[in-house]
């Protein structure tokens, strides 16, 4: 997917939302089961959707006064 995509998900979520932060977190690895037993790791949905970003780990920032995003 282009980078586009992403850009125009995001403005369309902070003009939704109106005057608040927005906040996004992403997966983390967490063992299934047992604490050894580590699933493969998936990024969740949302920030997924939000930014295409698979890694781990991550969240995002949305800032409507400013139009901006921070990864962390």
């Amino acid at each position: 997917m282009k980078t586009d995509i992403y850009q125009d998900r995001r403005a369309r979520l902070l003009a939704a939302v109106g005057e608040c932060l927005v906040l996004i977190p992403g997966a983390s690895h967490h063992p299934q089961n047992i604490p050894m037993n580590y699933a493969p790791f998936r990024q969740g949905s949302h920030l997924l959707y939000l930014s295409g970003f698979k890694g781990a780990p991550a969240a995002l920032l949305g800032d409507p006064a400013t139009g901006s995003w921070e990864m962390f």
